[in-house]
């Protein structure tokens, strides 16, 4: 179920020209960070932005895949 909603989402932000970003909706502790957004950006929240409205980024997931 969940990753038909997930499947609708990404269809529906194509759509509308919008970049996917993930975001964990965790409801349990070993939930957390599962879910990460990459973004091709220099460490500064201008290019960051900039990124992501341009859609330079990838949803990903993983068990405990945060990188920093």
């Amino acid at each position: 179920m969940i990753r038909a909603r997930n499947k609708l989402a990404e269809e529906l932000a194509r759509e509308m020209g919008l970049p996917g970003v993930a975001g964990s909706d965790a409801h349990n502790i070993e939930d957390l960070w599962s879910v990460y957004t990459e973004i091709e950006a220099s460490l500064n929240i201008d290019s960051i932005l900039t990124a992501i409205r341009k859609g330079f980024v990838k949803a990903s997931s993983g068990r405990k895949s945060i990188h920093f």
